[in-house]
C-alpha cells in the first residue's frame, strides 16, 4: 500500500513554529505556501480534523492533512509542552467581514449555499455565521474556513439554522 504524501514535512512545521511564521492568527502558522497548523488541544485537533474528513469534497472547506504534534519547547518558560496541530490546506481569500458592505451580498449567498450543504449532512456548524470564518476566493468561490466547533446537529437544531438561511436575514453572527 503506498503511503500518503503529505504537502508538507514536520521539518517545515517546526521552522514555522520556532520562527513564529505566524497567518492571520497567533495560533495559526504558515507553514508552506499550502498547509497551514492551527495550534490547539489535541482533543479540539482530533474534532476538527475528524468533521473535516466527513465534509471536505461535499462543501467548500479546506482540505484536512491530519495532525502533528511533538515537544516544543517555551523561550518564555523555558518547559518543553507537547504541541498538537490541526494540519490544513491553505485557502487564500478575503474574510467575508472584510468585504466592502456592498460587497457582501453575494458572498453571503455563497455562503449559506455552503452553510445548506452541511447542515444537509447533519452537522450543525457552530460559528459559520461569523464573517471571519468565511473567505471569498480570487476565483469567486466562497469557503467556510472554521470547522472545529461543528458538530452532529439534533433536528431542532438544524431546523433553527434553516430557518436562519431561508428567512434571508443578514446573520452575522450566532
Amino acid at each position: 500500500m503506498a503511503e500518503f504524501l503529505k504537502p508538507y514535512t514536520t521539518d517545515e512545521l517546526r521552522e514555522a513554529v520556532e520562527h513564529s511564521r505566524t497567518y492571520k492568527k497567533d495560533n495559526i502558522y504558515l507553514v508552506n505556501c499550502k498547509v497551514l497548523a492551527k495550534c490547539r488541544g489535541e482533543k479540539y485537533v482530533r474534532h476538527e480534523q475528524k468533521i473535516g474528513r466527513r465534509v471536505y469534497g461535499k462543501a467548500n472547506v479546506p482540505e484536512p492533512y491530519g495532525t502533528e504534534s511533538f515537544e516544543f519547547k517555551s523561550e518564555i518558560t523555558g518547559l518543553s509542552l507537547l504541541t498538537w496541530f490541526s494540519m490544513m490546506q491553505l485557502i487564500e481569500g478575503t474574510r467575508l467581514g472584510d468585504l466592502p458592505e456592498h460587497e457582501q451580498g453575494m458572498a453571503m449567498n455563497k455562503r449559506n449555499v455552503e452553510i445548506a450543504k452541511i447542515l444537509n449532512l447533519g452537522i450543525y456548524p457552530l460559528d459559520c455565521f461569523h464573517l471571519t470564518n468565511s473567505l471569498l476566493t480570487p476565483d469567486g468561490s466562497v469557503f467556510l474556513v472554521d470547522f472545529g466547533m461543528w458538530r452532529d446537529g439534533t433536528e431542532e437544531e438544524i431546523g433553527t439554522y434553516r430557518g436562519y438561511l431561508k428567512s434571508g436575514a443578514r446573520i452575522t453572527g450566532l
